[in-house]
């Protein structure tokens, strides 16, 4: 679902598949933008085996980091509490 917001955002024309050409294009844009992108979960169950999260159970979270590019240390932050 996040390519294809991005794709509408910033009109990629990009191709929603997994070859190797959909792949680099999606890198290219990664790295021209400066985003990065990491996986929010650290496990799950899936009775299936697919790359839909509709089918995670018993998700375990990963603590909210970011690693800054130019520096050797990792900062976590602590979620907010509203």
């Amino acid at each position: 679902m996040l390519w294809k917001i991005w794709n509408r955002l910033y009109d990629l024309k990009s191709v929603i598949k997994n070859t190797t050409q959909a792949i680099e294009q999606r890198k290219s844009f990664l790295k021209r933008e400066q985003f990065g992108i990491c996986d929010v979960v650290d496990g799950a169950y899936r009775d299936k085996i697919d790359a839909l999260d509709i089918g995670m159970q018993d998700v375990q979270l990963r603590k909210q980091c970011t690693i800054y590019k130019n520096s050797r240390s990792q900062t976590c932050s602590k979620p907010n509490k509203n």
